[in-house]
């Protein structure tokens, strides 16, 4: 008798959950060994857009297609291309910031001169500036004491500002914000990546347990160090610390 199961959980699924609304980032900020910035709190060193309400929804859309050929009445193994492959992030923000309004409007400047109020001059043209460097997910696995994070590459936002406001009403600000590539990857890096916690483990070089100077050692190479030597919340420490802690 085959054996089947009502349902496709296991003992790994309480591991790979991802839990809550996450938080929304402008400019995370990577070391040269690719680790996450983190600032003296421990949080990522980017710019938090504050906070949401109605969560945040990423999507990824690819359109393919095949050439026709005479004879040929079906979808053949090889002959798929994608004419268009772009990714956007919506994120629902409750904190209305003059930062959040002009990231809203995307080509816009901020005038400072009033005296007693900052203005947002929308523009009809778009500049180099008005691109992010990048607006990320980061996100809160089960399991896992890294964050998952989605980065929008050259973000910009691309519906504008479309909001309606009510008493006792949860009045939000929705931004829809898209990837762009660089010009040197247009074609083949459709400007974002998905950055999930590795499975297999950092491989460094061990640390020389016979000297505690170690200001010539990478930030991997640190919390490696760190983990062996059983220090707790090293993953969010930042290059001070860890030295600090294994002194």
């Amino acid at each position: 008798m085959v054996k089947t199961k009502a349902n496709g959980y296991r003992k790994e699924t309480a591991e790979n959950l991802l839990l809550d609304a996450g938080a929304i980032y402008a400019n995370l900020a990577f070391d040269q060994d690719g680790f996450l910035e983190l600032d003296e709190d421990g949080l990522p060193s980017g710019e938090p857009l504050g906070a949401t309400n109605g969560g945040n929804e990423f999507t990824v859309e690819v359109e393919w297609y095949q050439p026709e050929m005479d004879g040929v009445r079906t979808s053949v193994k090889g002959l798929d291309f994608q004419s268009a492959h772009n990714a956007q992030l919506v994120t629902n923000l409750k904190e209305y910031t003059i930062d959040n309004l002009k990231r809203a409007i995307a080509t816009a400047d901020v005038d400072k001169e009033n005296p007693q109020y900052d203005v947002i001059k929308p523009r009809t043209y778009v500049e180099d500036t008005d691109y992010i460097e990048n607006i990320a997910y980061i996100g809160r696995l089960s399991g896992k004491t890294k964050p998952v994070i989605i980065l929008l590459e050259n973000a910009i936002s691309i519906e504008g500002i479309s909001a309606s406001y009510e008493d006792e009403g949860d009045n939000t600000l929705p931004i829809t914000f898209r990837a762009s590539a660089n010009a040197e990857d247009a074609g083949d890096h459709p400007g974002y990546k998905i950055m999930y916690p590795s499975t297999n483990g950092a491989q460094t070089t061990t640390l020389s347990v016979e000297t505690n100077d170690f200001s010539n050692h990478t930030v991997a190479e640190l919390r490696t160090k760190a983990k062996d030597a059983g220090i707790e919340g090293y993953p969010s420490m930042n290059k001070a610390d860890l030295i600090e802690k294994l002194k």
